[in-house]
């Protein structure tokens, strides 16, 4: 992935060894978002979602959301370079795109682009665009957890229903 990347153009980082041998490089997609590709020494099975141990809020992260301005240039980095496919797109009108989202090419995670954010939105408005939702077994559980590692702030909990297959 890192020579494929390299030689369409795009400035990634070294490889670097970081804990557990987890072998990983950096780079940043078209709107300056920081990607990290990480290859583990061991294959990754994925456990159904469970409690977390220590201060851990959850094993499993189902998507992130982020704003976007030039969806092709998105497109073109996450579709046609890295085999995303087109999951889901909509608005808060039947006729309207304020969300397009993205599945990885082997599983069942995606990125959301936020679409239709004015460039004068505030830090509030913001934060609730750019976001990651978790899986996990209670939310107030998790949003409790949270709270004691540190986070002063949570615009939520908020939650979504997800069906699994398996």
């Amino acid at each position: 992935m890192h020579r494929y990347l390299s030689a369409h153009g795009l400035e990634v980082s070294a490889i670097s060894k970081g804990p557990k041998d987890v072998l990983h490089f950096e780079l940043r997609d078209p709107e300056g978002n920081l990607i990290a590709f990480a290859q583990r020494s061991i294959p990754i099975v994925e456990p159904p979602i469970k409690p977390p141990r220590s201060r851990a809020v959850s094993g499993k992260l189902i998507h992130v959301g982020f704003v976007v301005k030039d969806v092709a240039a998105e497109n073109h980095f996450y579709i046609d370079l890295l085999g995303f496919k087109l999951y889901w797109q909509g608005g808060m009108k039947d006729d309207g795109l304020d969300w397009y989202e993205l599945q990885v090419p082997d599983g069942d995670n995606w990125i959301e682009y936020m679409l239709n954010i004015p460039a004068t939105a505030d830090h509030k408005a913001l934060g609730a665009q750019n976001h990651f939702s978790f899986g996990v077994p209670e939310i107030q559980a998790a949003a409790e957890q949270l709270r004691k590692n540190g986070a002063e702030k949570i615009s939520g909990p908020g939650m979504a229903a997800m069906a699994s297959a398996g």
